[in-house]
């Protein structure tokens, strides 16, 4: 006669009580890492911070090989383009010279980026009045087409007057785009305001306007 444990029903029941018994430790194991990983993540986040409260983004015509200049005038009268790349609490992340430049090598070959674009972040609220200003620097014609690389065929690029695109855009809380200003650029030299506006006490965007206001003669370089 085969005692309890020697029957093969109470060997199947052991062997389901291991495996979930194993389960339910694996389960805990996972649960246990997981919160160490968050706390790591949370420590990380605490080191790192990545915080902006605005963006101006300025975009022209991909393909096109002028080379188009972003500029901001800060309230205290200072002002950020690509000469002067930090003021307080602006900074240009990205300085784009049209065609120049936009060709790298990888591993795949050569890789050509079309897109013109040019971004200045805003990482403070500081009250006052901003007024962001487009300057068509150069056409690029007097670099020699071997510094532009494998650029589509000039006589196919957008060539001006064609629009420049202007955004400021809210970023903290949530995205918002507060206003978009389209500035038709033509000849070289030639400056154009996409817009100002006035950050109150409170951090609130106020009085935005389009009104011509040149600053940029005389701090820039001269254009080639």
């Amino acid at each position: 006669m085969l005692k309890q444990h020697d029957s093969p029903k109470f060997k199947q029941n052991i062997a389901w009580v291991d495996l979930v018994f194993n389960m339910m430790m694996a389960f805990a194991f996972l649960f246990i890492l997981s919160f160490v990983q968050i706390a790591v993540t949370k420590q990380d986040a605490q080191k790192i911070d990545p915080k902006a409260e605005m963006m101006i983004q300025m975009m022209w015509p991909d393909n096109a090989i002028e080379d188009m200049d972003l500029w901001m005038r800060m309230p205290d009268g200072s002002l950020v383009g690509y000469n002067n790349k930090n003021s307080g609490l602006a900074t240009l992340e990205r300085d784009d010279r049209g065609s120049y430049g936009d060709e790298v090598d990888s591993p795949i070959g050569r890789v050509y980026n079309p897109i013109n674009k040019e971004v200045i972040m805003l990482r403070g609220l500081a009250p006052g009045t901003y007024t962001v200003n487009i300057l068509y620097y150069s056409t690029m014609k007097n670099y020699p087409r071997v510094a532009l690389g494998q650029v589509i065929a000039e006589s196919t690029a957008p060539i001006p007057p064609y629009p420049v695109k202007v955004q400021l855009i809210r970023l903290n809380p949530a995205y918002l785009e507060i206003t978009t200003n389209e500035v038709m650029m033509t000849t070289q030299h030639e400056e154009h305001t996409a817009f100002s506006f006035t950050i109150t006490e409170e951090g609130k965007v106020v009085d935005i306007d389009k009104f011509e206001r040149p600053f940029i003669a005389g701090f820039s370089r001269p254009a080639t």
